[in-house]
């Protein structure tokens, strides 16, 4: 059975009472400045990083290999395998907790180079879940 962006967005549960938002910025989305410039359009108190990681989170749940093939895709050796990990597990709102947490290891362009690059990973695994 095929499943439509909004069946799948629903199953997630994330937002439900904007279900048919959500799956317009899904759509529609090529970058993360399009979440956030959608979001602060539509009055969202959410970020565009917590709109993502909101939904990759509940996609971790259901599938937690994820986790593994976020650190294959974005490792370097700017950041432990650990720290990418981590990163993508650490919750809603990733990237302030990755800068704080790793002021005094890694410099602020390494860590503003990877969180940007984090996370459109995240988007990017979002939207394939979706089909979008």
């Amino acid at each position: 059975m095929n499943h439509t962006i909004e069946d799948k967005l629903r199953e997630l549960g994330v937002f439900p009472r904007t279900i048919e938002q959500s799956a317009d910025i899904s759509r529609n989305a090529s970058d993360v400045n399009y979440v956030d410039q959608r979001l602060a359009n539509a009055a969202s108190t959410a970020s565009a990083e917590q709109f993502i990681f909101m939904h990759y989170m509940r996609i971790r749940e259901r599938n937690p290999e994820v986790v593994q093939q976020a650190v294959s895709a974005l490792k370097t050796e700017d950041i432990s395998e650990e720290d990418i990990a981590d990163y993508f597990t650490s919750g809603w709102d990733p990237s302030a907790t990755f800068h704080l947490a790793k002021c005094k290891v890694y410099d602020l362009e390494t860590r503003r180079a990877f969180t940007v690059a984090a996370n459109q990973y995240a988007l990017d695994q979002v939207k394939e879940y979706l089909g979008a």
